[in-house]
């Protein structure tokens, strides 16, 4: 995932980023050929996927916003719905997935302990506090948690059955139980930027950013959007044309 540089030490060679040392194999330079080959279509395939679901998510939570169903509580949640989904089918799947690379020391899925703690964070203070004298919004926000939102569920669909299918075709993934990967860093960063939006932006114009002012929830959710395409485009394998 992004840039990573390696280098070569007796019979390893050793991944900078992820600090991850590989037996080197004595493999016939066709067959590294063959590997190589391999590896680059499995990327550039990993790296479609990854343009399609965001395409995917924006669509849906395009239609959202039309449809006046969208806060900064949908988005937030949503990314840390999608955080835990690839914490959970990881976990059940990367032992099933030979080419699988698991890139935390934190074999234990420790990151979902974290994420409870997000949970009850994100749920009091996006969901309800921040919107307590806004009972439109406060009623959106509790469709999304109890999976009342069609849109929103849509995308969590799209979000599971992408990763499962990865898994069983046997994408190179990058497996990272640990509380520092690309989903994370959207997660946390979304946190601090949507307190910021909440209390300082929202709060302060109620009348323009309300699920029903269609370019005021655009506005809300684009930099957000920004955000999510940044870290994939950073975090996407390297291919070579």
């Amino acid at each position: 995932m992004g840039i990573q540089f390696c280098y070569q030490a007796d019979d390893y060679v050793y991944n900078v980023k992820t600090l991850v040392g590989i037996k080197k194999q004595s493999l016939p330079l066709n067959k590294k050929f063959n590997l190589n080959q391999l590896e680059q279509i499995s990327g550039q395939q990993i790296v479609g996927y990854q343009k399609w679901s965001f395409v995917f998510f924006s669509l849906m939570t395009f239609i959202s916003i039309l449809n006046g169903k969208t806060t900064p509580f949908y988005i937030i949640y949503f990314f840390w719905c999608h955080e835990l989904i690839h914490l959970l089918v990881d976990k059940l799947f990367y032992k099933k997935n030979a080419n699988a690379i698991l890139i935390s020391d934190s074999k234990d899925f420790s990151a979902l302990g974290l994420m409870g703690i997000y949970w009850i964070f994100i749920v009091v203070i996006f969901g309800l506090i921040a919107n307590f004298d806004n009972t439109q919004v406060v009623l959106i926000n509790l469709e999304v948690l109890f999976l009342q939102n069609w849109f929103f569920n849509i995308n969590l669909i799209g979000v599971a059955a992408g990763r499962i299918y990865l898994h069983l075709s046997k994408k190179p993934l990058e497996v990272n139980p640990g509380s520092i990967s690309p989903n994370m860093i959207v997660l946390h960063v979304s946190i601090i930027f949507g307190a910021f939006i909440l209390f300082f932006i929202v709060r302060k114009f109620p009348t323009t950013f309300t699920p029903d002012n269609f370019w005021g929830s655009i506005l809300i959710v684009t930099p957000f959007m920004l955000l999510k395409m940044l870290v994939d485009h950073l975090s996407a394998p390297i291919t070579e044309k």
